[in-house]
């Protein structure tokens, strides 16, 4: 985000530009995150678990069908 900061974003024209140029300078600051539910906030290694568990009821499920 600092090309955006460091850009002459305050010297364009036009306001709708400057007010999204900010819009984006103040969502950056809110680090992205993913959450299941509201209650489980996923990361990487959140993530590997549910793939590894799918993928282990899958085995199972598959076994059994057979």
């Amino acid at each position: 985000m600092e090309s955006v900061y460091l850009s002459r974003w305050n010297e364009t024209p036009c306001m709708k530009s400057k007010k999204d140029i900010v819009f984006v300078l103040m969502k950056s600051k809110v680090p992205a995150k993913i959450t299941a539910f509201k209650v489980l906030t996923l990361n990487y290694e959140t993530f590997l678990k549910v793939v590894k568990l799918s993928f282990s009821f899958y085995t199972v499920l598959s076994t059994v069908a057979n």
